[in-house]
This record gives structure tokens, sequence and C-alpha cells, in this order.
């Protein structure tokens, strides 16, 4: 029989012990259908979070989603040097690297503190530009992301857990849905978000009924000891998915699963 969403949840239903069958999951109609609809996507993403199946990885390159470079047209030679860059959009207290300055070299391939003084131009703190040649032409500034990387890059939409960047080669940060590192490209590999059950390997299925009827005997059970047997039931299964998928997985990645996720079931 092929695995649904439906046929997960009529597989729960059964578990919780109701006489409920649902046709569709849309959250209409029976108590059981709202639950259902209510805890399967949360369920279902909990639990591919919490093991790297086989079934759900994915790998991707990943280009850098960096500030574009300013173009510089002016830089004074005073103390402090300005800069001017028409509409740069930066913030005092911003960090920027100066490259590619022709005449005023002494700026190039450097990082500076900037306070804004117009919409076109800005300030490098504490840089005395008194005695450096004078401007000629060219240049670019780049803002640096707050962390003190160079780079960032966007999560996969379809990111759930990012296992590794670059098997760890490089040193990186996931913050606010970015990676940061000083790399301009990266090699990702993460669990993805599955939402075709036909792709779900069969104990992920089985782990997902008894995790989505843990999610609903609250509401629809009256057996206090249920969701405790449900969780044995759950603890059990992971055990022996886990393993399987292991065995099937060929030479192991050094991936650590956190003690937190396996405190959950």
């Amino acid at each position: 029989m092929a695995v649904t969403e439906v046929s997960i949840a009529n597989r729960a239903l059964s578990r919780v012990g109701t006489n409920n069958v649902l046709s569709v999951l849309d959250g209409s109609g029976t108590e059981a259908n709202r639950q259902c609809y209510l805890h399967y996507e949360p369920c279902r993403d909990a639990l591919l979070r919490a093991h790297p199946w086989n079934f759900a990885l994915k790998r991707s390159k990943l280009i850098t989603g960096a500030e574009s470079a300013k173009t510089i047209t002016g830089a004074t030679q005073a103390d402090p040097v300005v800069i001017t860059a028409a509409s740069h959009g930066y913030s005092d207290g911003d960090r920027v690297r100066i490259a590619d300055v022709g005449g005023m070299t002494a700026v190039n391939g450097r990082e500076f503190t900037i306070d804004v003084l117009t919409s076109n131009t800005f300030s490098l703190l504490d840089e005395d530009g008194s005695s450096y040649g004078a401007y000629t032409s060219g240049g670019t500034a780049t803002k640096i992301p707050a962390s003190g990387f160079s780079y960032w890059f966007a999560l996969p939409s379809d990111c759930l857990r990012l296992l590794w960047v670059d098997q760890d080669a490089y040193e990186y940060k996931v913050e606010g849905g970015r990676i940061l590192a000083n790399s301009d490209t990266v090699d990702v590999r993460y669990i993805y978000k599955v939402t075709d059950p036909a792709l779900f390997d069969p104990y992920f299925a089985e782990c997902l009924v008894v995790s989505l009827a843990i999610a609903i005997s609250v509401k629809l059970s009256d057996n206090a000891n249920l969701k405790e047997s449900l969780k044995a039931d759950l603890r059990d299964l992971l055990r022996d998915a886990r393993a399987f998928d292991a065995q099937e997985g060929g030479t192991p990645d050094p991936i650590d699963i956190d003690t937190w996720n396996r405190a959950r079931f």
C-alpha cells in the first residue's frame, strides 16, 4: 500500500484507539482530522531533523551572498580619509573593505570602521590620509558582515538542519538563517524537508506514525497511560531505524547527533 499523509494519519489514529478513518487530511470536519492536520507537519519535520536519514540528505554548492561592492569615485587626502561612493547605503559603525583604489593605494586590501557623512560619502575612522598618494581613479568598498566573517550564504530554502560545511575545512557560523564564512563558495550537506511520503524510508514512516499518535493522544484518548506507552514504542523504533539507516549509509560521515534531539524521544 502506498504511503500517503492520509495513511500515516489513519495508522496514528488506530494507534490511539479511535474509530475515525480519514479520507483527506485537511483539518476539516472531525476533531480527529483537525488534530492530525495540526500535528502532522511539525511531527514530520522534528523527526527528520532528529537524525541524518539517508533518504533526507542533500548536497549543494552555495555561492556567496556577500554585500555587493560599491564603486568609489573619490578619496580625500585628509584626516580622516573621506570616501565618495554614490548611494552607498551604509550606517555608522559598519565595517567595509577597500580594494582597487588608484593613486591612494595605502587603503587597498584593508578593513575600516566608517562614519556616514552623507548618502554618498563616508569617512574611514582614525585613518589619516594626509600623507597618502592622491586618489586617481576606481576602487570598491564592500560591507563586511557584523560577525567579522567576509561572506554570507543563505541556507537552502528546504534545509531543516545543516550537517557540515566543506567537511568543516573552513571556520563558519550559522546565524539568522545564514552561513557566515571566509570563503566565497562553500559545499554543504544538510537534512532537507521531505514532503512526499512516497520518499520516506519504511522505518521513518513507522516512527512518524507513532510520533503523530503521541501528539494527538492528549485530545483523542482518555487512556492516561497511552502516551507513555507510545513513547516507549517510539524509542524502540528509533533505535532500530537509526541502526538500519546507518548500515545502509555507506562510509560513515563524522556527524554528531546532539543529545537534546535524542532526549526528545
